[in-house]
């Protein structure tokens, strides 16, 4: 299980291990960093709900709007501007020296039992419940303030971040209509 932070834009498009996103330059709190993990994916295969395997960042180029990876991009993503290939970050960094400062990993995914508190970003833990619903592709909805880097969480009266079940495994998409405007008769 993985754990997703901010979803990067649109890219303009994937070459081999490179790819060319929409933006970089967000800041340290948005943007990945080399040693963080990454998935490239597109809205048909996101559909599908089947996790990825993560990519580890080897290297960024932040003028050209690139994010060199450590594997090519799955087989399965699409390179074609209509299923909206995307870049996601994943909050998952390398643990910093002597095992501190970082998640530890498995190939990019976390190991994580029934009982255990997920660790996401910003202090925001979510529950793996015994019996309870955690599979992939759940999620949770967080509100995040981008000006303050900040996200917010329900708590209890001390302050203490509360557990919350997963709010689903949906994908939701809005209704469009096309609505054709005309003179007006009688």
């Amino acid at each position: 299980m993985r754990g997703p932070a901010r979803g990067g834009g649109p890219d303009a498009g994937l070459d081999g291990v490179w790819a060319e996103v929409a933006a970089l330059g967000g800041g340290a709190k948005l943007d990945p960093h080399v040693g963080y993990w990454v998935e490239f994916t597109d809205t048909a295969y996101a559909d599908r709900r089947e996790p990825l395997p993560p990519l580890r960042v080897e290297e960024l180029d932040l003028p050209g709007r690139r994010v060199r990876s450590s594997l090519d991009p799955h087989p399965s993503v699409r390179r074609r501007p209509a299923v909206h290939p995307y870049l996601r970050r994943w909050d998952r960094r390398p643990p910093a020296a002597r095992g501190r400062g970082g998640t530890r990993t498995r190939g990019g995914a976390l190991r994580i039992g029934e009982g255990a508190w997920i660790p996401l970003e910003d202090g925001v833990f979510v529950p793996c419940e015994r019996g309870g619903t955690c599979r992939p592709a759940a999620f949770w909805t967080v509100a995040a303030r981008t000006a303050a880097a900040d996200a917010e969480w329900p708590a209890d009266v001390s302050r203490r971040p509360l557990p919350v079940s997963p709010h689903g495994v949906g994908v939701h998409h809005a209704p469009l209509a096309w609505v054709l405007g005309g003179a007006r008769r009688g």
